[in-house]
This record gives C-alpha cells, structure tokens and sequence, in this order.
C-alpha cells in the first residue's frame, strides 16, 4: 500500500539514487520478494535491463551472486531466468557459476533453469564458467542439475 501510495503522488519506482541503485536493487539485497512483487504491481519492468539501476547486471543475476534465493525465486515467476541477462551479458546461472554460488545454481534448477544454455556473450555455459574460475563445489552443483535433467529425459522415453 506504501508503494501504490508513493507511486500515485508521483514517485518514480524505476528511478535511481544518487549511488545509483533502484528501489528493485535493494528489494533484491534485501532479499525481499514481496517488495518485488509490491514493486511489479506497481508497474515496475523487473524484466528490464536497466532495473537495478546502474550496476549492469539484471536483478536476477543480482539474486543469484549474492544468494538472495527468495528474490530469485519472486523473479522467477516474471522474468525468464534462463535469457534473462542485464547490461553487463550475465544471466542469473553464469553470475551464480562465476561468483561459486551452488545454492543459487541449485535454486535455478529447481525453477526449471536450463544450467546447460548459453550464460554470458561468450555463449559458455555455467559449467565451464565454474570450471575457468575454479570453483569446484559450484561446478558440482551444475553436473548434478545437468545429470537429474539426463535422467528425467531418459525415464520420459517410451520404452
């Protein structure tokens, strides 16, 4: 109610502070997934590129570095997760796998994040984005995903 009320007396929601941070960016450092959806009901594009204001990354790949798991979850019911990528060319799995987040990487797969797609304009994928940078648990947690999905592929073949 806050919000909407902010909002009708002419507060600008995708608008930035003097740092440069959007109110979006501190709902998802806050790990607050209510505040993003207050904030999308509100009309703000957590979609958009420019959302958490001028940090380059999407808001999801925002959640997934630093592991704000509710956020990334609030988001991935509005944006597509697997594409979704900001300014800088991350998706939420490439800066989950370059910052070593395996809860994050686990989180996304749970939300059906395809952890083989391309995550950066490189077009490497998690896996070798973990590897390069040498986090090894985070590499594990993506081989885990990649062979579940193998699985539930094989047991879906007629037989």
């Amino acid at each position: 109610d806050a919000l909407r009320a902010a909002a009708a007396a002419g507060l600008d929601l995708e608008d930035v502070d003097d740092d440069g941070c959007s109110p979006a960016y501190f709902a998802v450092c806050r790990d607050s997934g209510a505040m993003l959806d207050a904030l999308a009901a509100c009309g703000v594009d957590l979609g958009d590129e420019g959302a958490a204001g001028d940090c380059g990354a999407s808001l999801a790949s925002l959640a997934a570095t630093r592991g704000c798991l509710g956020a990334l979850r609030a988001l991935g019911g509005r944006v597509d997760l697997a594409r979704h990528a900001g300014r800088d060319g991350w998706t939420a799995a490439g800066a989950a796998a370059l910052q070593g987040r395996s809860d994050a990487l686990d989180a996304l797969h749970g939300l059906g994040v395809d952890l083989a797609a391309p995550c950066n304009r490189h077009g490497e994928a998690p896996l070798a984005v973990a590897r390069k940078v040498g986090h090894a648990r985070a590499a594990e947690s993506i081989r885990r995903a990649l062979a579940d999905v193998a699985s539930r592929d094989l047991d879906a073949m007629p037989e």
